[in-house]
């Protein structure tokens, strides 16, 4: 199985908790994987896309750790009642 590889150049990385929050330098990804980031430019083999991210802001996905999955039990159990009695 031939496995698909990515360079992402001159991107700005958000990279929380490090000492260097911002980080100006290159993203290697590996069948979706993220293999590294830093400043140091990896080795490009044939066969490796490579992709312009100057101007851009590369970050971790926000998720969503607040849900109301309680509150959609009782959804709609008093909607017979006055609201405030």
């Amino acid at each position: 199985m031939k496995s698909s590889k990515t360079i992402i150049k001159g991107g700005r990385f958000l990279i929380p908790g490090t000492d260097e929050p911002v980080l100006s330098g290159y993203m290697t990804i590996e069948d979706d994987l993220i293999t590294y980031i830093g400043k140091e430019e990896p080795l490009t083999e044939d066969g490796v896309q490579v992709v312009d991210g100057s101007r851009l802001l590369f970050m971790p996905g926000l998720v969503n750790t607040h849900g109301h999955a309680a509150m959609s039990l009782l959804r709609g159990y008093g909607d017979d009642l006055a609201l405030q009695v």
